[in-house]
């Protein structure tokens, strides 16, 4: 896996190393996220993520749990992502 590293290197690719390299192997996407609220119950995952057009903020999350609302965002991590409990 080679990363763009733009500004630091002059936008040459680079192979990560060390700690990059775990982070660069990682998942960085939310489909599929697992979404757990702040309660600790588990809602399922991210099935879809619907954004504003006009700015590009989050407006909801539907999950295989149900919708839930940008208001609602605490964290995403690489293991899940934290809701509010509604």
């Amino acid at each position: 896996m080679w990363l763009i590293v733009d500004g630091v290197l002059g936008g040459r690719l680079v192979e990560p190393a060390g700690e990059l390299a775990v982070l660069a192997l990682k998942k960085h996407t939310v489909p599929g996220k697992r979404v757990l609220t702040d309660d600790g119950d588990g809602l399922g995952e991210v099935k879809y993520v619907e954004f504003d057009p006009a700015g590009g903020a989050i407006r909801t999350l539907l999950t295989s749990g149900g919708e839930v609302a940008a208001w609602q965002l605490i964290a995403l991590g690489s293991y899940a992502l934290m809701v509010r409990t509604a």
